[in-house]
């Protein structure tokens, strides 16, 4: 995705003005109750893209939440069972 089309995205997804309608901190609250399997992955790219680019940030985010899946994945297979 190149990025016009994530700029242009950013603008419609935002309402005029502001910069602060990203996420909702209902969404943070409900990932953190969900464990740190959903919320690290989140929190990654959050401050992923408020250090650098939305592109880099996506990119860490996915990368971080793919890497602690793969973990999830392989802790399940040796114990039997999910991580808490």
């Amino acid at each position: 995705m190149s990025p016009v089309w994530l700029a242009i995205l950013l603008l419609w997804v935002r309402p005029p003005g502001t910069g602060t309608r990203l996420t909702r901190p209902s969404m943070s609250r409900s990932l953190w109750r969900n464990g740190p399997a959903r919320f690290v992955p989140f929190a990654t790219m959050l401050v992923a893209i408020l250090l650098t680019d939305l592109q880099i940030g996506v990119f860490v985010g996915l990368l971080v939440g793919v890497v602690s899946r793969a973990f999830i994945v392989i802790q399940v297979r040796r114990c039997g069972t999910r991580p808490a």
